[in-house]
């Protein structure tokens, strides 16, 4: 389980100044799997957590877990949910989306403009 080692990154990243993103894979085909999938700390304030559930090996409860946790999740349609090509989502946890809707402009100049 690398979620001992995932801790310690994201304290000394914080420690250092740096804003950590962190990446959990959960499940593969060899069905190895952490115990513990990153979150986003302090509401997405101090860190960013992603999920990477990409193949959906994962259950309603687990998905409910890691959005509570403030956890971005990404989802790929597999060919099992007879799904077309290379299709997929971002699923965001509310307090994420709340942040995105709160933004008053762009932070990046459309055409060239400055900011």
């Amino acid at each position: 389980d690398a979620s001992h080692a995932m801790n310690e990154f994201v304290t000394e990243a914080q420690r250092n100044g740096a804003y950590p993103i962190v990446h959990g894979v959960f499940g593969g085909k060899t069905g190895l799997r952490d115990d513990t999938m990153p979150p986003s700390l302090d509401a997405g304030e101090t860190s960013l957590g992603v999920v990477d559930a990409c193949q959906a090996r994962f259950t309603t409860e687990e998905l409910q877990g890691w959005l509570a946790q403030d956890s971005i999740v990404l989802f790929t349609g597999s060919k099992f949910y007879q799904a077309p090509p290379f299709c997929g989502a971002v699923i965001l946890p509310p307090v994420i989306v709340e942040k995105l809707r709160s933004c008053s402009r762009s932070v990046v100049p459309e055409d060239g403009e400055e900011e």
